[in-house]
C-alpha cells in the first residue's frame, strides 16, 4: 500500500528540479514508455494538487539501474483506500485540503 500511496501523491506534486535524462531514462525502460511521455505527464502535471516545498528532486538516480521517490507524502494528513473487484485496473485519487 505504500507504494500505492507513495505514487499518488507523487502523480499530484509539482517538481520544482528538472529530472536529469537518466531517471527518465531508467523509467522509460523499465515501464515500456516513452521518454517524453513521461517528462510531461510525471514532472510536469497539468494541475498540480500538491505545491513543492522542497528543492529535493522528486525522482533521482539510485544505485545502478533504480530510481528512488521523495513524494511529499508528509503533507498528507489522511487517507483511506476503498478497494472494488473489477476486470479493469484503474485508480481514482481525490484531494482534499484541510486549510491554507
Amino acid at each position: 500500500m505504500k507504494i500505492l500511496f507513495d505514487g499518488i501523491i507523487a502523480a499530484l506534486q509539482r517538481n520544482l528540479v528538472v529530472p536529469v535524462d537518466e531517471v527518465v531514462l531508467r523509467l522509460s525502460r523499465k515501464h515500456g514508455v516513452e521518454a517524453e511521455l513521461l517528462r510531461k505527464k510525471i514532472f510536469r502535471p497539468l494541475s498540480p494538487a500538491i505545491m513543492a516545498t522542497r528543492k529535493a528532486p522528486l525522482v533521482a538516480p539510485y544505485r545502478e539501474h533504480g530510481v528512488q521517490w521523495h513524494p511529499a507524502d508528509d503533507k498528507c494528513e489522511d487517507c483511506t483506500f476503498v478497494v472494488s473487484k473489477s476486470d479493469t485496473a484503474f485508480c481514482d485519487a481525490y484531494l482534499f485540503p484541510i486549510g491554507d
